[in-house]
């Protein structure tokens, strides 16, 4: 679960391909079956680098999924991996401030001037 956690830290959570369906009328109903969130892991988080097992992926699924439904309910993944995705939304909003600053220090090392 902790390895999970720091991958959402620094990868975020991409529920776009996580979701599979919807609820007409309520918002936040999505899910994701357990193929897909395994399948999750497979295209999306191999290729961030994140090498998960199998074993890692089957305990962080029963965590989700403790009664085997089949359903992994994305609302309830938000709410236990909430600080982590916070964490990774709050880094991703100064980023732009800290590429300008590259930017900046690249072509007038000497000068601290602004960029619009």
């Amino acid at each position: 679960m902790q390895k999970f956690a720091d991958h959402l830290r620094r990868y975020g959570l991409d529920l776009v391909y996580l979701q599979t369906g919807k609820r007409a009328g309520k918002r936040f109903s999505y899910f994701c079956t357990r193929e897909r969130f395994v399948q999750y892991f497979e295209e999306i988080v191999r290729t961030q680098g994140g090498g998960f097992s199998e074993l890692e992926i089957d305990s962080i699924l029963n965590d989700l999924d403790p009664f085997y439904t089949g359903v992994v309910q994305l609302k309830l993944l938000q709410n236990v991996y909430h600080e982590e995705i916070q964490f990774h939304k709050r880094t991703n909003l100064s980023r732009p401030n800290e590429i300008l600053d590259d930017i900046r220090s690249a072509v007038f090392p000497n000068r601290r001037i602004t960029l619009q």
